[in-house]
C-alpha cells in the first residue's frame, strides 16, 4: 500500500512542478484579454493571437468559449463575436474589415 504522506508529497511536487508554467499561461491571457471582451467562463489558450487594431470591443468572445485561433481587425473597421459555448481551433485565422459573428455552441477546427 502507498503511504499517505508520499502521495501528498507526489502530489505536491508537481503542482510546485507545473505552477510556474500555468502562471505563465494565466498572465499570457491576461494580457490577451486587454484587447478584446471576454465574458465569464471564456479562455484564450496561449495558442491564441489577437491583432486588434479597433477598441477593445472590436473582438467579443462569448460565455465559456475556448479560443485557440487567431483574431485580427483592420485599422479601417472590423468587428469580431464569437458566440457563447465554442470552440475555435489552432492554425484557424479569422480576420474582419467589416463584421464577422460565429453562432453559439460552435466547433470549428482549420
Amino acid at each position: 500500500m502507498s503511504d499517505p504522506k508520499n502521495k501528498l508529497m507526489r502530489r505536491l511536487v508537481g503542482l510546485a512542478y507545473r505552477f510556474p508554467e500555468r502562471l505563465r499561461e494565466r498572465i499570457d491571457e491576461k494580457i490577451k484579454s486587454n484587447h478584446c471582451v471576454l465574458a465569464e467562463g471564456a479562455r484564450l489558450y496561449a495558442q491564441s493571437r489577437i491583432y486588434n487594431r479597433q477598441g477593445r470591443d472590436a473582438i467579443c468572445v462569448g460565455r465559456n468559449s475556448r479560443i485557440l485561433c487567431r483574431f485580427e481587425t483592420y485599422a479601417h473597421g472590423g468587428r469580431i463575436h464569437i458566440g457563447e459555448n465554442c470552440f475555435i481551433g489552432e492554425n484557424t485565422h479569422i480576420w474582419s474589415a467589416g463584421s464577422i459573428s460565429v453562432g453559439d455552441g460552435r466547433f470549428d477546427f482549420p
